[in-house]
């Protein structure tokens, strides 16, 4: 069994989330990710959260780094800059996320890989991408989403509102990943090496295309109330119910309306012309509104969703992270990937989420836990040529760490 990145080696020199979140997804698909980080604490994210139980390995850690092997290097010492190059030097793809001209100060950036080697594929993440007027601004991922306008298209016009789970870090790998596997595919034809420059503020703007896109046609400011769909229309967004659930709807095309009529037993509504089209309906939004609000809040949630979704129109209730994640289809889907983590309390019950797409054979799964910082330190040098004595000379030196040392 083959899966499809099986024989690709990527050297990621990565931390926080999005471009380690890249190289965790090229790993699910067979890549070889060898993680590096530097001697004494590691990336920052192995501690982040207030949960000392985690120290070293915290959940949003392995989330993002579960199936990789690390190695801890000293790269401001010829030695520690040495290995790193050695490391390019047997890699298809390089992956990094440190501020802009980082890289290139350490004199590992590209122009320096492609002498390494003359086909490498070089990905710098960043939030503004390597050129520009904003390239040296700092950037996280709720930084972005105010830059982005993403917060304030959240608001709906009110008070601009974050969307608490990571949505930037997490497209911008995601954009990373796929732009990775096309410049694999671009040099199987040319053979050539690829710079690759992805920026959270592009991938924040991608991802509202359905904002974006309009806006970019007609030259108007999409008009969004809060809790209620792009499209205006008065059957889409949150509604409570009578057990004071929320389910969302979207009752949009003409079909759906009159479904809707005819499930809640509206037909009276069908018989205003004026209803009959999505214009209609738009511009009768203030008549409409509190129609859908009185047939939703005389059901409980479970009796509206059974009753909308037997008739195939769109509702789903608002459900909270735990019952998605218990989720029988969710499980059944194998959406959530299981993995032992040696060194945690609970390591038999340790999970991360895969991708989100089946394969029918080789699919995307994780092929070892996430790394303790420089867990692998030892066995990836050896792998470069340096014999145990001279891996032993450099941790002694403070070149390398491997996991176990005091400091590591």
């Amino acid at each position: 069994m083959t899966k499809p990145l099986e024989g690709i080696r990527i050297v990621e020199f990565g931390h926080v989330f999005a471009g380690p979140f890249a190289t965790f997804y090229l790993g699910l698909l067979g890549a070889d990710v060898i993680k590096i980080e530097a001697t004494g604490r590691g990336d920052a994210m192995r501690y982040y959260g207030n949960d000392r139980t985690y120290h070293g390995m915290a959940p949003h850690f392995v989330a993002a780094n579960t199936g990789k092997r690390a190695i801890s290097l000293d790269l401001k010492s010829a030695e520690g800059k040495t290995i790193a190059e050695k490391l390019i030097a047997s890699a298809d793809v390089v992956i990094e996320n440190y501020r802009p001209g980082s890289m290139r100060r350490l004199g590992l950036g590209y122009e320096d890989a492609k002498k390494l080697r003359s086909d490498i594929i070089y990905c710098s993440v960043s939030g503004y991408g390597q050129t520009g007027a904003k390239r040296d601004n700092a950037a996280i991922d709720n930084i972005v989403q105010a830059t982005s306008g993403m917060m304030d298209l959240n608001g709906g016009g009110d008070m601009p509102h974050l969307t608490t789970y990571t949505v930037v870090d997490s497209y911008t790998a995601t954009m990373a990943a796929m732009s990775v596997l096309t410049a694999v595919l671009q040099r199987q034809k040319d053979g050539k090496s690829q710079f690759i420059d992805v920026a959270m503020l592009d991938s924040a703007v991608t991802l509202m295309a359905s904002a974006v896109g309009p806006y970019l046609v007609t030259g108007q400011m999409p008009t969004v109330s809060k809790g209620r769909g792009i499209s205006n229309s008065p059957g889409t967004g949150l509604f409570q119910t009578k057990d004071g659930k929320f389910v969302s709807l979207g009752i949009v095309q003409d079909g759906q309306f009159a479904g809707f009529c005819k499930a809640v037993g509206r037909e009276d509504l069908l018989q205003n012309p004026e209803y009959n089209s999505t214009v209609g309906r738009s511009e009768h939004r203030d008549v409409l509104v509190p129609e859908f609000v009185k047939e939703v809040s005389s059901r409980t949630a479970a009796e509206l969703d059974k009753l909308l979704n037997d008739a195939r129109l769109p509702a789903g209730i608002v459900r909270q992270l735990d019952e998605v994640v218990d989720d029988p289809d969710v499980r059944e889907r194998g959406l959530i990937k299981p993995i032992t983590v040696p060194g945690l309390p609970n390591n038999e019950n340790v999970a991360v989420v895969g991708l989100g797409f089946q394969f029918e054979h080789d699919g995307p799964e994780p092929s070892r836990p996430a790394p303790w910082c420089g867990e692998h330190t030892f066995e990836i040098m050896q792998e470069l040529g340096y014999s145990s004595e001279q891996c032993a000379q450099m941790r002694n030196d403070g070149v390398v760490e491997q996991y176990g040392d005091k400091s590591a």
